[in-house]
Order: C-alpha cells, then sequence, then structure tokens
C-alpha cells in the first residue's frame, strides 16, 4: 500500500479483527459496525425502548452514561457494561474528529461482496473463477467510469442564494459531492455571525442559527492561510466543509472552496507502476481487455490462428514500444 495505513475501519467487532487490528494498524481508529451494534442491541436486550436510546446516542453528538440505562433494569448486564467500555469505537461524541467519510457501517464492504456473489460461487474452479471475477472487476470499473463520465459533463441547478459559491463549488466537486454540499448550503442560509473575536492570526467566529442563540459553533479561520476549522469537526470526520463554515465564509464575501475533492481527482492518480489512469483511458482499457479475451478464446482454438495472433500481436507491440520510445 505504498507504506501507508489506513486511518480508519469499520468491522462488526470481531474480537480476533480488533487484535489484529491494533497490530498491524497501531494508528488507526477502529470504529464498531452501527448495523451490528442495533442488531447485538436487540438481541441481547430485546428492548425495544432502550435499542431507541442507544440509536439516539449512537448516531446523535451525546455522550452516554451507563446510569441512563437503569429505568430499563440493565444496567449490569455484561453487553451493556462491555458497550460502554468501548464507547470510543462508536460514539459519535467520541468518533466525530475521526475521518470515515460518512461512513457508519460495513455496508460498502457487504455491498461489493453482493456484486461479487452475482459473478462467481462456490462450483467454480480456479480457472473459472478467475474468468468470472475479472468479468466482475471489468463491470464495476465499467460503472465506475460512467458515473466518473457523467460527473465530468453534468452541469447541476443552482438551488441556493449562494449562487456564485454554488457554481464555483460545482466546478471543483463531484456532482454526488455537489448534491450533498447543497444541503449544507440550504441550512447555511439560516446561520448568521453571531459574534467574533481575534486572537493572534486567528479569528473565532461564533455561529447560530437566526431565531436562537442557545447552541451556537465556533469557527476558528486564518486569513494567512486561507485555514478554517469548526467546533462541529465535521470536515475532519466527513470531509466536507460544514454549514457553520459556509456561513464564515459567506460572512467575508469568500465565493470559492479549498479544492481538496474535484472532478479531476482521478485524472492525476499515478499507481507505482508509473500509468495514470482516468475515466477515458479506463473506459479504452476495459474494451481492449474485453476484446483481446474474445480473440484469444477463438485463435488459441486453431494453431495457425495462434501463431498468426501472436505474430500480429507481438509486431504490433514492438511498433508500439518503438514509436513511445522516439
Amino acid at each position: 500500500m505504498n507504506e501507508k495505513a489506513p486511518v480508519s475501519i469499520i468491522t462488526d467487532g470481531d474480537s480476533s479483527m480488533k487484535f489484529t487490528i491494533e497490530k498491524e494498524f497501531p494508528n488507526a481508529h477502529h470504529r464498531l459496525c452501527a448495523w451490528h451494534l442495533i442488531y447485538n442491541a436487540t438481541c441481547n436486550i430485546g428492548k425495544p425502548q432502550l435499542t431507541s436510546m442507544f440509536k439516539k446516542y449512537m448516531l446523535g453528538d451525546y455522550e452516554i452514561d451507563v446510569e441512563m440505562v437503569e429505568e430499563f433494569g440493565v444496567k449490569n448486564k455484561n453487553w451493556i457494561l462491555d458497550m460502554y467500555k468501548k464507547r470510543h469505537s462508536w460514539e459519535t461524541a467520541h468518533i466525530r474528529r475521526k475521518f470515515f467519510a460518512g461512513f457508519r457501517a460495513t455496508s460498502r464492504c457487504e455491498g461489493v461482496n453482493s456484486i461479487i456473489e452475482k459473478y462467481v460461487n462456490s462450483r467454480y474452479n480456479l480457472v473459472e473463477f478467475i474468468q468470472h471475477f475479472n468479468q466482475c472487476i471489468d463491470h464495476i470499473r465499467w460503472k465506475e467510469a460512467q458515473a466518473d463520465l457523467t460527473s465530468v459533463n453534468g452541469k447541476p441547478s443552482m438551488q441556493t442564494c449562494f449562487e456564485q459559491l454554488e457554481r464555483s463549488t460545482a466546478n471543483v466537486y463531484t456532482l454526488s459531492i455537489f448534491y450533498m454540499f447543497q444541503q449544507i448550503l440550504v441550512r447555511a442560509a439560516s446561520m448568521k455571525v453571531i459574534n467574533m473575536r481575534q486572537i493572534g492570526s486567528y479569528v473565532i467566529y461564533s455561529v447560530g442559527l437566526d431565531c436562537t442563540t442557545n447552541e451556537m459553533w465556533h469557527v476558528f479561520f486564518c486569513d494567512i492561510e486561507m485555514e478554517f476549522n469548526c467546533s462541529c469537526m465535521r470536515v475532519e470526520s466527513f470531509g466536507i466543509p460544514c454549514e457553520h463554515t459556509v456561513c464564515v465564509l459567506v460572512h467575508k464575501d469568500i465565493d470559492e472552496l479549498p479544492r481538496s475533492l474535484t472532478k479531476t481527482a482521478k485524472v492525476g492518480f499515478q499507481n507505482p507502476t508509473g500509468f495514470r489512469w482516468d475515466s477515458l483511458m479506463l473506459s479504452q482499457y476495459s474494451c481492449l481487455m474485453d476484446w483481446f479475451r474474445q480473440l484469444a478464446n477463438i485463435a488459441c482454438q486453431d494453431n495457425e490462428r495462434f501463431i498468426f495472433t501472436r505474430e500480429m500481436t507481438m509486431n504490433l507491440l514492438k511498433q508500439f514500444k518503438e514509436e513511445d520510445a522516439i
């Protein structure tokens, strides 16, 4: 992995996986899958009201206290005590500064498994497995290339009062990220800067709703480096600026966001072999692989066709290498 280790890992809580993660990735934050936690709460406790409260504290920005479960009569249950000890692995209040890109469950992994199951099964031998697995990979790459093409060529409609900021963001983010950011812009429209104070090179903005100041967030802004941090820490955990930060940007008449997630993020990606991938190249590669696979299946059945195809391929490969060397 280019000497890089994951910073965030989500599992179902298996003890052997937990041990391995702590050993191999000591700096990674291990999060427990939200779906498995709710399922286990239902199975181990069997009290719908407690499960509902558990879900609220798991997904909301609250810190749970073991005394809160006294009314349900399960305070001394082993599962409750165990989950309380592990609260740093599932409570949003403890996890919000850790980057998980919005994932709370292992659903993405399960989704990939469901796709693979459509192409392979236990009856295949090794050769059949590899052939069908390659078809699965081709399908995934093709869908990704289609999504990239849609994102590059798509032009979303502007829907908020911050049209200039929204339009510049549409040129920076992918379509799927932009649609999520649009909702943040909508929420930012109902907020305002209530107070501000200067501390050194930083300005601290207190941001709240128009109708109340009971709940405020603090955005730290540095003019020198154009750096901003919010007390909600959503950008650290999700990767997209929050509505509080957007409110400050609007207040300061800043109409562009840092280009951390762009439509062309994959264009400049370079793997260890030095090969550069983008959507067009990925599509062409997939097409060529499919055609060459069909050609190989036909040519290998006849010796003359095999020799002819081999010679043509080797000559073509030699020609391309010579052209690239010029």
